[in-house]
């Protein structure tokens, strides 16, 4: 999971909160939103199979020992951590750098088949002048006798324990972190990490080396995660290296940066591993206009779906580039571009739930502006504050269904430190997701955030995603199952979502909250 879950482009010509959307129509009844329709998972039937079941990780997140490697790190730390809420360090976290085997031993006990986790670019080529002669030596024995030895072994093992259980291994290359020399905080930010001149040959490099090191054993990559939410968080409210805020210049830029990164990526493994599956995680957020039926909220609900969940597909599968993001493909922008397109062999979905919009026509890229997910929709609620919205997986994975690719749900999860809520949500999603395999949408896994409690970016450790929890107290970390974890495997061993298992489950609660 990303550190940001929804786009809210706060510009400094934010329209004034005196302007009332509502006052053409106030005489009329608001109707009920889309949101408040009823879960009705039905019908469903046993997953496919083959079916992926597993769950998802990220390795800054969870490894500890890359502060001072990597770009997040550096910015994390900076000022006693004062970016992180209640200065959290993410050394602190689960450790799993030495306790790798006992996520393994995780999987192995709520009986998951699959597992998603990152190889961390930096903890194999920790140096520039590592880097460097991977890249001067251009070949796969070069870059191995560059690499950190004793790293190496380590992702080796871990694959070789996922092997071992017949747990199959779905990897990551980027989740919001570069090594230093990558993006360099020493440096002009228009001239590092994204903007860097080099960017998609280093990107390129890099994957090339991981499918060419560890393709034996893995067929499922991901090549970046969410990457339209990254990036709106570093170029837009700040909240990451390089810190820019209301860049939307900056954004634009580095969006088509990782877009011609992922291409050069998915190239690079396929030309190392020829029947890898090759994909992003798309993080589908769902919009939906304050007033439901007001033309402008409409509007702009389109329009932030556009922005947030269809450009960066429509390019890699469809070779459509909307390099300046206006919703159009204008002349000079590639269009069904071969060098674009057919770059995605299936979508990674991470889905969360939904924001509402209120519309301002004139308001740069979206028309209006994102309200707060805290307000109260007439539904339950997270430890985030964010709201617990199972039908909208269905409307998420229709959503990716229109570009015929095969989905793997790669994220899917919810903040609960009490686990009072995360088996009813458990079992209401995966329900929908049956639904919707019952219904003909092409559904290969279900990877469900997170394996284990783990580091929340600016939100630090108060967010407990985890079907296992972990006490960060305790020296040996040690991964303790929480009801929810019983459940999965339920759902696992039984290959379906039952009537009976779904109405044991407890009605939602109030649990403890996460300040933003």
């Amino acid at each position: 999971m990303k550190r940001l879950l929804l786009l809210a482009l706060l510009l400094a010509c934010s329209p004034s909160s005196s302007s009332n959307p509502g006052d053409a129509g106030d005489e009329d009844e608001t109707p009920p939103g889309p949101w408040l329709a009823p879960l009705d998972p039905n019908p469903r039937g046993p997953f496919p199979s083959g079916f992926l079941f597993g769950s998802s990780t990220s390795a800054y997140q969870i490894e500890g020992g890359l502060n001072g490697i990597t770009d997040f790190g550096l910015w994390a730390t900076a000022d006693g951590g004062a970016a992180i809420a209640n200065g959290d360090n993410a050394d602190d976290g689960p450790q799993s750098r030495q306790h790798d085997s006992d996520d393994v031993a995780a999987l192995v006990a709520s009986h998951q088949n699959a597992y998603r986790f990152g190889i961390e670019w930096a903890r194999l080529f920790p140096t520039a002048q590592a880097w460097s002669a991977c890249r001067t030596a251009g070949t796969l024995q070069g870059c191995e006798a560059a690499a950190d030895a004793t790293e190496l072994a380590y992702y080796k093992d871990l694959l070789a324990q996922l092997g071992a259980h017949g747990i199959t291994p779905m990897v990551t290359l980027w989740h919001s972190t570069f090594p230093t020399y990558i993006d360099d905080a020493g440096v002009d930010w228009h001239t590092t990490g994204w903007m860097s001149p080099t960017i998609t040959d280093d990107m390129a490099a890099w994957a090339g080396f991981a499918a060419g090191e560890f393709g034996a054993s893995v067929k499922w990559w991901l090549t970046l995660n969410e990457p339209f939410i990254a990036i709106q968080g570093d170029y837009i409210d700040g909240s990451g290296p390089p810190g820019q805020v209301d860049n939307l210049d900056a954004l634009k830029a580095a969006l088509n940066a990782m877009i011609r990164a992922h291409v050069a990526m998915y190239d690079a493994i396929h030309a190392a591993e020829p029947g890898a599956m090759v994909s992003i995680t798309q993080d589908v957020h769902l919009y939906y206009g304050e007033t439901p039926g007001r033309p402008e909220d409409d509007q702009s609900a389109k329009e932030f779906s556009y922005l947030s969940n269809a450009v960066f597909l429509n390019a890699i599968i469809d070779g459509d580039v909307d390099l300046d993001l206006n919703g159009t493909i204008d002349t000079g922008e590639p269009s069904k571009d071969p060098a674009y397109a057919g770059r995605a062999d299936y979508i990674g979905l991470n889905y969360y739930g939904f924001s509402i919009v209120r519309g301002y026509p004139g308001f740069p890229l979206v028309d209006g502006v994102a309200l707060s997910d805290s307000a109260d929709h007439g539904l339950p609620k997270n430890d985030l504050g964010w709201d617990i919205y199972p039908r909208g997986l269905g409307e998420a994975l229709d959503f990716c269904a229109g570009y015929h690719l095969p989905i793997v749900v790669t994220e899917n999860g919810l903040a609960d430190a009490t686990d009072a809520n995360r088996p009813r949500f458990v079992a209401e999603h995966l329900a929908e997701l049956a639904a919707k395999i019952a219904a003909g949408v092409d559904v290969r896994g279900y990877f469900h955030w997170a394996t284990i409690d783990n580091f929340e970016w600016s939100s630090g450790f108060c967010p407990r995603f985890g079907l296992f929890g972990v006490d960060y107290t305790d020296p040996a970390r040690p991964r303790t199952a929480r009801p929810s974890a019983s459940v999965y495997r339920q759902i696992i061993d039984e290959n379906q979502v039952s009537d009976a298992l779904l109405s044991a489950q407890p009605a939602y609660s109030v649990t403890a909250k996460c300040a933003q």
